[in-house]
């Protein structure tokens, strides 16, 4: 299927509304959109791989990867480029996104918390989710990504199966809402204290009926997310801490039995 134009990469790109934080152009980005359009995508990669060493991963999602798919939406918008060229900048970007993020170590952490991303029917990209959650596993988060054009059926037994801690809803168009509206009912018939952030220009529109079918929270940045998270993890230390601290000791059996050998 071929990708959609300007409203699905240039208002918020996707999962949530932000990716950019400063609108300056970058050289850096016009090489790796030059590169795609002349078709020479190792160049593009070297580019990306480049600044990623030397500025890390974050920076290389706003500074590169980002600026170079909206304006691929801009100008494809204009009819500058080819719908093939579209995809090629978006595809490739989409491939560096977990090639770039495996470049780094994530920790490993006892009881670390379990997050899966998600795409509902009819969702159109998840590339900023999958950013987002390529961010998040460098903290230590067991974050993963359940990949797209999956049934609400497949979702529902995959949430179960894994049990997350929070699930992440992309929603980047209008279009995608009814299914991403069912899909969040239906995820809290099955999981009632399952944390649901959802995300993106679609979810930001229809926030009251993402949050009456059961979402927790509908974020707008990704300082918003990060913040659930951390809350989520605060409370959770809390929870644990309280059930710790209420377990009665175990009579010590041992010295019940020295005493009467005594």
């Amino acid at each position: 299927a071929c990708l959609k134009v300007a409203g699905d990469y240039i208002p918020a790109l996707g999962f949530f509304a932000v990716l950019f934080g400063d609108d300056s152009a970058r050289e850096d980005y016009h090489d790796y959109y030059r590169s795609l359009l002349e078709l020479d995508q190792p160049s593009a990669r070297n580019i990306a791989v480049r600044y990623c060493d030397k500025n890390g991963l974050e920076p290389t999602f706003d500074d590169v990867l980002v600026p170079a798919v909206v304006l691929a939406g801009e100008e494809r918008a204009e009819n500058h480029i080819s719908e093939q060229n579209q995809s090629l900048v978006f595809e490739t970007t989409a491939t560096l996104v977990k090639e770039l993020g495996d470049r780094f170590n994530k920790p490993r952490f006892r009881g670390r918390l379990r997050i899966v991303g998600i795409a509902p029917p009819g969702e159109a990209h998840s590339l900023g989710l999958t950013m987002l959650l390529e961010l998040l596993r460098r903290t230590g988060i067991a974050a993963n990504f359940f990949g797209m054009d999956k049934s609400a059926a497949e979702i529902c037994a995959f949430v179960n199966e894994y049990a997350p801690d929070m699930v992440f809803v992309s929603c980047t168009t209008t279009e995608c809402m009814p299914a991403a509206i069912e899909l969040v009912r239906t995820l809290m018939v099955e999981s009632p204290h399952l944390t649901i952030i959802g995300g993106g220009p679609g979810a930001l529109l229809h926030q009251a009926e993402l949050l009456e079918a059961g979402a927790t929270e509908i974020c707008g940045s990704r300082g918003e997310v990060r913040h659930a998270v951390r809350l989520y993890a605060l409370r959770r230390s809390v929870s644990r801490s309280s059930q710790i601290k209420n377990v009665r000791p175990l009579p010590d059996t041992r010295t019940a039995t020295a005493s009467k050998v005594a």
